[in-house]
């Protein structure tokens, strides 16, 4: 029953520490979650407002420099003017598609460089928690072992306690029965040696009557 009841006690204690374990483990998990949805929110308004503030200071620049060079080349004619703007045109367009291939390349390695320092902060998370299941259940065995060990002690000196009480309490009742046996010769004895005497008193007292019936004169 003790071993049963270790055994109870180890299993129970083993499936707490599995489930607490585990609910830290999705605590971490679904606070690292929130944690990236936050960052990536965050990046999203933060690239927002850098674009919009990017956009709207390069829209300005161009305006600037499509008006002075409008007024520039005004003179020399509408046909050439419109010339003029579109190739303007072209060259904001080019240079508005290198701008937008440099912050998506910027973003691009910034999200790598995240999700990389992510990607080892769970790693050494998921490592830590390994380490410190794996020391608790050497613990658990440890401890399992040396209960063990101490029942198994206690067994064998409760088997040399009842062999030495049996011991005991055998020689006890054979000292009473040697003892009894005693008394009963000495009192059997007694009884043999009054019965004797008792038989020949009777005998005697029968003689000597029958002795002194024969010898009275008639």
């Amino acid at each position: 029953m003790p071993l049963d009841e270790n055994k109870a006690a180890l299993k129970v204690q083993k499936t707490w520490r599995g489930c607490t374990g585990r609910k830290t483990v999705r605590r971490r998990i679904v606070g690292k979650a929130r944690l990236v949805c936050r960052v990536v929110k965050l990046q999203k308004t933060w690239r927002g407002f850098y674009g919009r503030k990017t956009i709207e200071k390069r829209n300005q620049a161009a305006a600037k420099i499509q008006l002075s060079w409008k007024k520039r080349h005004h003179l020399r004619g509408v046909t050439g003017v419109r010339h003029k703007t579109r190739s303007l045109n072209r060259i904001q367009k080019w240079w508005r598609s290198i701008l937008e291939k440099k912050r998506n390349k910027s973003a691009t390695l910034l999200q790598k460089s995240w999700r990389g320092h992510n990607t080892r902060l769970k790693i050494e998370s998921q490592v830590k928690a390994a380490n410190k299941i794996q020391s608790m259940y050497r613990t658990a065995i440890t401890v399992s072992t040396a209960n063990d060990k101490f029942n198994e002690q206690c067994f064998k000196a409760s088997l040399q306690i009842q062999t030495v009480y049996r011991g005991f309490a055998t020689r006890r009742k054979l000292l009473l029965f040697s003892m009894y046996a005693m008394l009963i010769q000495a009192w059997f004895r007694k009884y043999s040696a009054a019965r004797k005497n008792f038989y020949a008193a009777t005998i005697q007292h029968a003689w000597k009557s029958h002795i002194s019936v024969k010898t009275k004169p008639t």
